[in-house]
């Protein structure tokens, strides 16, 4: 392959990467988005209508704060803008290539990790929560295992979203590194 050659495939590949990284980066963003509106929307009706919903009303037995858990909520909400911050912040506009093939900044990484963080914090409260029910009523009446995605949710969510960005940042080395690799063609 001559010299020309080795570019155009370069930017095809560049082309490629930047968009699959603009798709996923804006649908796993709006995932994240869209939990977060879910968490902090139940976070609110915990606080008009506390233990009103059934989803947080299994846990008034054991649980003696309604203000806790509007408070476990909207962390969780707010671990879960983060993953999306951590998406959204980067996305690459369409048509730029060599925009969306700039390496993930330690920054997203950090926004990820942190919101599985504060997210964990909050799946601690839950499984605490569950584990006293399950003390107090017994394994078959106590865990509602329905009510097992509230405390897991925003850390595979956080997670997810972490590694989605990671591994856009991978694909982008690789193309980087593809582009290093060019050799110079001489005609003899």
């Amino acid at each position: 392959m001559d010299e020309a050659e080795q570019d155009a495939l370069i930017r095809e590949f560049e082309a490629i990467s930047a968009s699959s990284r603009r798709m996923w980066q804006l649908v796993w963003g709006l995932v994240a988005l869209g939990g977060a509106a879910f968490y902090g929307w139940s976070a609110w009706r915990q606080h008009v209508e506390p233990w009103g919903v059934r989803y947080t009303g299994v846990f008034r037995p054991v649980v003696d704060s309604a203000e806790a858990v509007v408070a476990v909520l909207a962390s969780q909400a707010v671990a879960m803008v983060l993953a999306a911050a951590a998406l959204l912040s980067n996305v690459p506009p369409k048509g730029h290539r060599d925009v969306g093939c700039m390496p993930v900044a330690s920054r997203q990484l950090l926004l990820g990790l942190t919101g599985a963080a504060v997210g964990c914090a909050g799946a601690a409260f839950w499984a605490a929560g569950m584990w006293r029910l399950a003390q107090r009523f017994g394994w078959e009446d106590g865990v509602h295992l329905e009510a097992l995605w509230l405390p897991t949710l925003p850390v595979t969510c956080c997670l997810l979203c972490t590694y989605v960005a990671s591994s856009l940042g991978d694909t982008e080395k690789q193309v980087q590194k593809l582009k290093d690799m060019r050799y110079r063609f001489k005609k003899a």
